[in-house]
């Protein structure tokens, strides 16, 4: 508890310095994004900095590390997205964006697991690496 806490002000001080981009806005989206999808959201900064810092920066799903930051941009009328960007992903689907139903993966694994249970989407992983 008191690890959490010490690193809950370390956050806080990077974005002080600016040198973490955009805990804030990646909640504020958050809270954008949960309004159109009409569910249920009871997360706070301080529950998303708690993740982040308990998975180290690393997805849940592929480990890898994830940076902060728009998951898409435009550039020349293009639309591309950035894998390894950080992303909130609902364990349960069906239920809201709630602390123990949510965890930070990349953008990449959270669009592709999409409403796939993790049984679902490990298996359908199993298969692409069995066909590649």
């Amino acid at each position: 508890m008191k690890e959490n806490r010490e690193a809950i002000l370390v956050m806080r001080r990077a974005w002080k310095r600016k040198r973490l981009y955009n805990i804030k806005g990646f909640a504020k989206k958050l809270h954008e994004g949960v309004k159109i999808r009409e569910k249920s959201c009871n997360l706070t900064v301080n529950d998303i900095i708690r993740m982040w810092t308990e998975q180290d920066k690393k997805c849940a799903l592929t480990g890898i590390i994830m940076q902060l930051g728009p998951s898409r941009r435009v550039i020349k009328g293009r639309i591309f997205a950035d894998w390894d960007k950080c992303s909130i992903d609902r364990i349960d689907c069906l239920a809201g964006y709630n602390p123990g139903n949510v965890r930070l993966v990349c953008y990449w694994a959270n669009v592709a697991k999409n409403t796939l249970t993790d049984e679902q989407f490990v298996s359908f992983c199993r298969m692409v690496i069995k066909h590649a």
